[in-house]
C-alpha cells in the first residue's frame, strides 16, 4: 500500500490530540492543563471580585496572587500547546522545502516513509510498538513519544482495512 498525502497544520493538531488520548497520564495532564486550571482561574477571578465588593480587602489581597498564578498557568499551557503544534509543523516543512507532499509505503515486511527534502526512513514492523487511528489521523508508534503520522483521508476504505490487517498481523503487543 502506497500513499501520497499533504500534511496541514490541522493534521498535526489532530495527531497531537490523538497522541494525547493514547495514555491515561497524558489524558489527565491534558484535563488538568486545559480544563481544570482555566475553570479554577475563572472561579478565582469571580471570587476575587466578590471579595473586593464585599469589603474583604485583606482576603482579596492574599487571594490575588493565587488567582494570578492560575491565570498565568492557563495561558502558558494554552500557548505551549499552540507552539508545540507550530514547531512540529515547521520541523516537517522547513522554509527551504518547496514540495508539500509526503509518501508512505507500507507492506508486510517494512514501512518506508519519505518526506522530500527532509527525510527518508525505513522501519521494519519490529520497530513499531503501537498503533493509533481515528477518523482524522493514523499514528505508528516507534516509541512512547515518537510516531509516524499520516492522515486517514489519504486512505480508501480498502486501504484502511488493509492497514488494520497489517497492524493486527505485525504489531506485537508488549506485556506491561
Amino acid at each position: 500500500m502506497q500513499l501520497t498525502y499533504t500534511l496541514t497544520l490541522a493534521d498535526i493538531k489532530a495527531a497531537l490530540r490523538l497522541h494525547t488520548k493514547q495514555d491515561r497520564n497524558r489524558r489527565i495532564r491534558f484535563l488538568i492543563s486545559y480544563a481544570i486550571l482555566p475553570i479554577l482561574a475563572i472561579l478565582g477571578s469571580i471570587a476575587l471580585i466578590l471579595l473586593l465588593l464585599s469589603g474583604h480587602t485583606e482576603w482579596a489581597s492574599m487571594f490575588r496572587i493565587v488567582d494570578f498564578v492560575l491565570i498565568l498557568l492557563s495561558f502558558f499551557f494554552y500557548f505551549y500547546r499552540v507552539e508545540l503544534a507550530n514547531k512540529s509543523y515547521k520541523r516537517i516543512f522547513p522554509p527551504t522545502r518547496t514540495e508539500q507532499t509526503s509518501n508512505i509505503d507500507i507492506d508486510d515486511e517494512r514501512i518506508f516513509s519519505r518526506t522530500p527534502g527532509v527525510s527518508e526512513e525505513k522501519y521494519f514492523w519490529t520497530a513499531i510498538v503501537a498503533f493509533a487511528q481515528d477518523e482524522k489521523m493514523n499514528l505508528l508508534y516507534l516509541d512512547t513519544n515518537r510516531f509516524l503520522l499520516f492522515p486517514t483521508r489519504a486512505l480508501s476504505i480498502d486501504q484502511r482495512t488493509e492497514l488494520n490487517d497489517l497492524v493486527a498481523r505485525n504489531v506485537v503487543r508488549k506485556k506491561s
